[in-house]
C-alpha cells in the first residue's frame, strides 16, 4: 500500500493491518510528528513513512496550510504563505529506483491539489503495474480559468484504468466530473482494472 498524504495517519494505520507493508509520504512536519506518535503508540512496524513531499523534482518548496494550523490536514505545495514550512522534495523516479514497489496493489493520494503536477510523473508506473488508485480531486484549488482544462487533462490521463468509481464504490463518468458543480466540489475517485 502507498499513501501519499498520510497526515496523522488513520488510512496508514487501517493499511498496516491490511497490507504487507506501507509506505507513505507526508511533508507537514506536525502531521508527520503525529503520524510517528500513532505509529509507535498501535504497535506498528510494517511502516517505512517518510516525512518528505513527493513531488515532480527534488528539491525544496515551500508549503503551507489553507487555514493558516499546521498539521490541520490542509497542508499544500499550491500554498507559500508566510505561515508556512519548508519541505524537502523527492521526484517519483528517485524514491522508485531506491524501493520495490512490484507488490503494491493500491496507491491513495489526497496531496491538497499537488496531484495535478505530480500524478503525472507516476503514469507510466500505473500503467506498468496498474495498483488501484484512490485519488482526492482538489479542483476548487485551482484558479478558476483552468480548472476545467487541468482537470480533464488529468482524468485523460488515467483513461487506461477500465473502471471509475466515487468513493463509495458507484460507477462514474469523466464528464460526471467535469459538470461545472463537480469541478467546485472536492471529490475523490476510485480508478481499477
Amino acid at each position: 500500500y502507498l499513501d501519499i498524504g498520510a497526515w496523522i495517519g488513520p488510512t496508514v494505520l487501517y493499511g498496516a493491518r491490511k497490507a504487507r507493508h506501507v509506505f507513505c509520504f507526508e511533508p507537514d512536519p506536525t502531521a508527520f510528528r503525529h503520524l510517528a506518535w500513532n505509529l509507535d503508540l498501535n504497535d506498528i512496524h510494517n511502516v517505512s513513512a517518510f516525512g518528505v513531499a513527493l513531488s515532480d523534482q527534488f528539491g525544496v518548496a515551500r508549503m503551507a496550510s489553507t487555514r493558516g494550523e499546521p498539521g490541520d490536514s490542509t497542508s499544500s505545495l499550491l500554498h507559500d504563505a508566510a505561515h508556512g514550512t519548508d519541505a524537502l522534495t523527492i521526484a517519483w523516479d528517485q524514491f522508485q529506483a531506491a524501493q520495490d514497489l512490484s507488490r503494491v496493489s493500491l496507491v491513495k493520494m489526497d496531496i491538497e491539489g499537488a496531484e495535478f503536477f505530480v500524478l503525472p510523473t507516476l503514469l507510466d508506473w500505473f500503467k506498468q503495474e496498474r495498483p488501484a488508485l484512490f485519488l482526492s480531486l482538489h479542483a476548487p484549488l485551482l484558479e478558476e480559468v483552468d480548472r476545467r482544462s487541468r482537470m480533464e487533462g488529468l482524468l485523460d490521463s488515467l483513461r487506461f484504468y477500465s473502471h471509475l468509481c466515487d468513493e463509495n464504490g458507484q460507477p462514474l463518468t469523466v464528464q460526471a466530473l467535469l459538470e461545472p458543480t463537480a469541478l467546485s466540489r472536492y471529490q475523490t475517485i476510485l480508478l481499477h482494472d
